[in-house]
């Protein structure tokens, strides 16, 4: 919802890719990529799976991996984790970086792509599924509609609305407008950056 390019599996091996595995598998996948254990509890939310808040890690875990050279494939990625990341990082630079300043750098590379993209005049009104996921899909004589990751229940507008407003929030993004705010690019030491 969130990048020009439309879907793509930027999701970097997020959990995601099996619908409906239990919060313990998802803790497991947080754990290894990085994700702080507030974090954590935020994107496990109420026996809720908040996809808005769990996309913005695993988009960061992306750019690290495709920093590195890394594949992003499951099959590939699992085999990863933010400290191994950081270890490639140091040896083949001499450059000692932290498993967090790794981490920071994917959150960095995000940050710079949608500080392009706004300057391009993409802004929240480009954040948004496209229709056709609203419409239920005929397939071999079955309707299908989007369904939490849980397949619970079925996914209407107004639940992609607070998936964006989640992905804004654990971004540290406006609300309003989807942009990066000036104390985000401040943290990432990007605020002096011209875009």
């Amino acid at each position: 919802m969130v990048t020009p390019r439309g879907p793509t599996s930027n999701s970097g091996g997020s959990p995601t890719y099996i619908p409906g595995k239990d919060a313990d598998y998802i803790r497991a996948h947080c754990d290894r990529v990085g994700v702080s254990g507030d974090a954590v509890e935020r994107i496990l939310c109420g026996g809720e799976l908040k996809v808005g808040r769990l996309t913005r890690h695993f988009e960061d875990w992306y750019a690290v991996l495709s920093s590195l050279g890394v594949c992003n494939r499951a099959q590939v990625n699992r085999f990863y984790s933010i400290e191994t990341c950081a270890e490639l990082y140091s040896s083949a630079t001499g450059i000692e970086k932290t498993p967090w300043e790794i981490k920071l750098a994917g959150e960095r590379a995000w940050n710079v792509q949608k500080m392009l993209n706004v300057r391009e005049g993409h802004t929240r009104t480009y954040d948004k599924p496209p229709q056709q996921w609203m419409n239920p899909l005929l397939e071999r004589g079955k309707t299908r509609v989007v369904k939490d990751y849980f397949r619970r229940r079925e996914l209407k507008k107004e639940d992609f609305e607070d998936a964006l407003r989640d992905y804004y929030d654990e971004r540290g993004w406006n609300m309003e407008t989807g942009v990066p705010t000036e104390e985000k690019l401040r943290q990432l030491g990007l605020k002096n950056a011209r875009f």
